[in-house]
């Protein structure tokens, strides 16, 4: 929703018809003047207010992530761990769309966003204890379903923000000696939370920086190939910092 804005050349107006009103205020008497008067107020603009947040929107995102994941071995059998850890740091870049809607009371902001990008997050560990391992993560992408609240300072809003996230987490394990690789792939769900600044550059378009921190589900991935007994849990977690820019309808 646009808010209206003074016409350049309104001041002037008002300036000329407020002589009018001057000049017949002295030489055309009550009824001229009140006329005057009349066509002045006609033509007072609109005050110009704070820009409202209130709206649907739909946008582009990009961001940076890093982040780590601990592979813990354990006997499938019998649950017994092996006393053995092997740490990822995953790293990379992502880039996708997004779409929300806010609604704005005084100057507080409120709203819901969803998100989705394609990512090239790779992270891998080295099996330097028996020599034989190697693991790989892989995300093919990420997304998320969160709330929004924010202050809202005329075209800055600074918010935080919260909900369920997504990712398409792809594990390989390879026996290095004999060169076997398993892959293990599903999508994980966690939640995610941030903070962030979207600052209005015109009445429709919006850009914004926001940082996120991510937490999956610790999971379980059961080797029947590369590795046959044993058994890994995954704990994946993420930062990412991200720069959107969006088109308010």
């Amino acid at each position: 929703m646009s808010v209206n804005r003074q016409e350049p050349h309104s001041a002037r107006i008002r300036a000329v018809l407020s002589a009018m009103v001057a000049v017949l205020a002295i030489g055309g008497g009550p009824a001229a003047t009140a006329r005057a008067a009349d066509l002045e107020a006609q033509a007072a603009p609109y005050e110009t207010g704070p820009y409202d947040w209130s709206g649907a929107y739909v946008g582009a995102a990009a961001s940076y992530s890093w982040g780590k994941d601990r592979t813990t071995e354990y006997v499938t059998a019998t649950g017994a761990p092996r006393n053995m850890f092997f740490d990822y740091e995953p790293k990379g870049k992502s880039g996708g769309i997004k779409a929300g809607a806010n609604m704005q009371k005084g100057s507080f902001v409120f709203g819901a966003e969803a998100d989705f990008e394609l990512s090239n997050l790779r992270g891998t560990f080295i099996d330097t204890i028996e020599n034989l391992g190697r693991g790989d993560d892989n995300y093919d992408w990420k997304a998320s379903l969160r709330g929004r609240a924010g202050i809202a300072l005329d075209r800055f809003m600074v918010y935080g923000t919260g909900g369920l996230a997504a990712a398409r987490i792809r594990n390989v394990y390879t026996l290095v000696p004999l060169r076997v690789s398993e892959p293990i792939e599903d999508t994980r769900y966690g939640w995610t939370a941030g903070i962030g600044v979207d600052y209005a550059l015109t009445d429709n378009l919006i850009a914004g920086l926001e940082y996120r921190y991510t937490r999956f589900n610790r999971y379980t991935n059961v080797s029947t190939v590369a590795f046959p007994g044993l058994s890994g849990t995954q704990e994946p977690s993420l930062n990412d910092i991200r720069i959107t820019l969006s088109y308010k309808f």
